[in-house]
């Protein structure tokens, strides 16, 4: 699922599938699967969530297996792929970032907001190399945190590709369209906080589910930089980017 040269902490996932049909059209099902819920036991889970059960269990030097017990519904690789990544990482303290990254001298920096808010169009003007197109996977690796592109979204037209599979994570910048901007603005405890935790997949969790996900969001905002990049649609993104990075 994730590996780099760079950082192998998180390597691979084996997964084998058993179909059972297509049965999301039943309410108490459609409700079971609301939330993601992992159920840990030693070094073995049970996992529902996306229309899954999943057995995981961890086989050692990061690889694990796992096997998708029940399909409810018509799932995708990309779905199967979401819910085992955001398991596996939360359970080692990292988090999956609905975000547009790019590299900026060896680092990785997330930009992270609603559809819409122009993620992808700062990446784009910046002229740096892209490193994801919408979802980030960020964890930490020996007290500093990493970052690795998950599929998902399109590079625009032009844009070139990052040629690294896993990057330090810089920073991470939550958009906002402002007529003082090209500008990195501090935040409040508090605003980054929610800032990374309202940008996490999947949304919805089981309440003790959600607290590991807290917990892990108050971590990287207690390590990595969480500011607000105030965009102006039009201007180069870079040399705020820079100067912010310098401070």
């Amino acid at each position: 699922m994730l590996g780099s040269a760079d950082c192998d902490s998180y390597a691979t996932v084996t997964c084998t599938v058993s179909g059972h049909g297509d049965r999301c059209g039943s309410p108490a099902i459609r409700r079971r699967f609301k939330h993601v819920r992992a159920t840990w036991d030693h070094a073995r889970a049970t996992v529902d969530g996306y229309g899954l059960h999943a057995q995981v269990r961890h086989i050692g030097s990061g690889r694990y297996v796992a096997a998708i017990e029940e399909r409810y519904c018509d799932v995708s690789a990309t779905a199967v792929e979401d819910l085992l990544t955001h398991v596996l990482l939360e359970r080692s303290g990292g988090l999956v970032l609905h975000s547009a990254a790019i590299e900026l001298d060896g680092e990785a920096i997330a930009f992270v907001g609603p559809s819409g808010a122009g993620k992808t169009t700062v990446s784009s003007m910046s002229a740096c190399p892209w490193f994801a197109q919408d979802r980030l996977a960020v964890a930490p690796v020996e007290g500093v945190w990493h970052a690795w592109p998950l599929a998902g979204g399109s590079t625009p037209p032009g844009s070139e590709p990052s040629v690294r599979s896993s990057l330090p994570l810089g920073g991470v910048l939550r958009v906002v369209h402002s007529p003082r901007g090209p500008a990195v603005h501090p935040t409040s405890r508090v605003e980054a906080l929610m800032d990374v935790r309202m940008n996490c997949f999947p949304g919805d969790l089981s309440p003790a589910d959600e607290g590991l996900r807290l917990a892990n969001v108050e971590q990287l905002c207690h390590q990595v930089s969480v500011a607000r990049f105030l965009s102006r649609l039009g201007t180069d993104p870079l040399p705020a980017l820079r100067a912010w990075r310098r401070a």
